[in-house]
């Protein structure tokens, strides 16, 4: 059975957690201070505080194979489509004239040929997926899609 403190021994406690609080109240305030001397400093030299950035982002390090790859990953910038139409226009363009539908397979090499640029390795599996959207085409088969009729 846990022992019960006197109210002596409660009071010490209360009165020893009174003075780490007003220490770190204490603490608080200087700390505010030297952040308001920091962004006055940041102000004079850029003009503006919310506008600043560093120059590149501090992550924590991290060791392994595991964690270098995923920082690899992370760090990279996703490619940017190049001028001309998304992939979801060709598709639309190309089982507008095919009213019985085509299997996926021929659909990704008719996309590529009407010029859609692609470095993909799974340029396949990019169109199947496209294609499973409902709103705008059918699944007429197995493998089959057809544009979706309005």
């Amino acid at each position: 059975m846990p022992r019960v403190k006197t109210i002596r021994e409660l009071r010490k406690e209360i009165a020893a957690k009174e003075a780490r609080l007003l220490k770190l109240h204490t603490r608080r305030k200087k700390l505010t201070a030297n952040l308001k001397a920091l962004d006055k400093e940041i102000i004079s030299l850029t003009g503006s505080v919310a506008a600043t950035k560093p120059s590149r982002s501090r992550k924590a390090v991290k060791r392994g194979r595991r964690a270098r790859k995923a920082v690899k990953k992370t760090s990279r910038k996703a490619p940017k489509r190049a001028t001309g139409k998304p992939l979801m226009e060709y598709l639309k363009q190309l089982l507008a004239k095919a009213k019985k539908g085509m299997r996926v397979k021929d659909v990704a090499s008719a996309v590529v040929k009407a010029g859609y640029p692609t470095k993909s390795k799974d340029f396949y599996g990019i169109v199947a997926m496209t294609l499973r959207d409902k709103k705008n085409f059918k699944r007429t088969g197995r493998g089959i899609y057809a544009l979706a009729g309005k």
